[in-house]
């Protein structure tokens, strides 16, 4: 991978660290966030390079953040800038559960109003996460076989309760074939 030298290693840590201190939810609610940081504000990647990143991050061990966090790193700064801009991402989420924890077994809470902060937090979770959804549908969805094979799978992820892996498994045999029919 080629270092992008002109980006510092300061600039690349305080970025992920923002990151990981701003983005709640986890997975697809993520996204939104990340791409309106790393594509459209620093424009570090292009949007093809994102969703390129993010299949790369989904289909591996470990929090999308993180692994897009350590692609990003590399990509820019080589095993440097990976390790750099993992912990960046990583760090504020340790603070936080570290504070959390501290709070849970020091201080007497309320169950009923801990619940009702939680069910506040999952509603905007769904809402951001469907943004995402929608917008990764937009950027990556852009020719009838592309729907075809959406449509075929979600339907039978949800008919079948097909796992996950085998439907990523299934697209990728279904997008070797379409390109294989176009040659």
């Amino acid at each position: 991978m080629q270092e992008e030298k002109n980006l510092s290693l300061y600039q690349l840590f305080i970025e992920f660290f923002k990151i990981g201190i701003t983005t709640f939810g986890g997975g697809l609610a993520m996204i939104a966030n990340i791409n309106s940081i790393l594509v459209e504000k620093k424009k570090w990647l292009s949007e093809n390079e994102f969703y390129d990143f993010i299949a790369i991050a989904q289909c591996t061990p470990g929090i999308i953040m993180v692994n897009v966090a350590t692609l990003l790193g590399a990509k820019k700064r080589g095993i440097i800038g990976s390790i750099v801009a993992t912990f960046a991402v990583v760090f504020p989420s340790l603070i936080i559960i570290s504070l959390i924890a501290y709070l849970l077994l020091t201080v007497p809470l309320d169950m009923a109003s801990v619940e009702k902060f939680l069910q506040g937090i999952r509603v905007a979770v769904c809402a951001i996460s469907l943004k995402s959804l929608l917008k990764m549908i937009k950027a990556n969805i852009k020719s009838v076989d592309a729907i075809l094979v959406f449509v075929i799978l979600l339907a039978l992820k949800f008919i079948f309760n097909l796992s996950s892996e085998f439907v990523i498994l299934l697209s990728i045999v279904c997008g070797l074939l379409l390109n294989k029919s176009k040659d």
